[in-house]
């Protein structure tokens, strides 16, 4: 969702972004245009989490991207820069596409960097919503520990680098 002020309507906006926030990691961004069709996007999200028996939904990222927007800014088709990172700590939770993972403590930081294609539609005079999917790596430095109950039995370090989709938002 973009909502943006009065006097600064096309040229900052304040956002959330409603899939973080879904999945209960309050997310906020802002959005500066610095030419009449570039834009710089700075955004944030976190997740504190804790649960009983030792189970943990935390983490924190912070994410910046160059827009260059097809028409105009805040309106349209943009083509975007993307590069971020954060922390980790992801205890007996089910992933997807990860099999036996509430068995696993994941614990870490991320580095990513991609590019992004998205599309803002005006709502309103002071909202717009707006779609983004990225696509580029991450790269993560991992420890993975077998966790059983409260107690972590085994740990191993790993360095692994995704080349698939790291952005997504609404």
């Amino acid at each position: 969702m973009l909502v943006s002020g009065n006097v600064l309507a096309q040229r900052a906006a304040v956002k959330t972004n409603l899939l973080h926030d879904v999945a209960t990691a309050p997310s906020l961004a802002a959005e500066w245009a610095f030419a009449s069709r570039w834009t710089l996007d700075v955004a944030g999200s976190a997740c504190p989490w804790n649960f009983a028996d030792n189970r943990k939904w935390k983490f924190w990222m912070t994410q910046g991207e160059a827009r260059y927007w097809l028409c105009q800014s805040f309106y349209g088709h943009f083509l975007g820069v993307h590069a971020g990172g954060g922390e980790y700590n992801l205890s007996r939770v089910h992933l997807p596409f990860v099999s036996r993972s509430a068995s696993y403590r994941y614990e870490g930081w991320a580095l990513m960097a991609g590019f992004s294609y998205g599309y803002s539609w005006v709502l309103g005079k002071r909202w717009n919503l707006e779609a983004t999917i990225g696509a580029g790596g991450c790269m993560l430095n991992t420890n993975v520990l077998i966790v059983r109950s409260v107690v972590n039995i085994g740990e191993r370090t790993r360095k692994i680098f995704w080349r698939r989709p790291v952005r997504a938002s609404v």
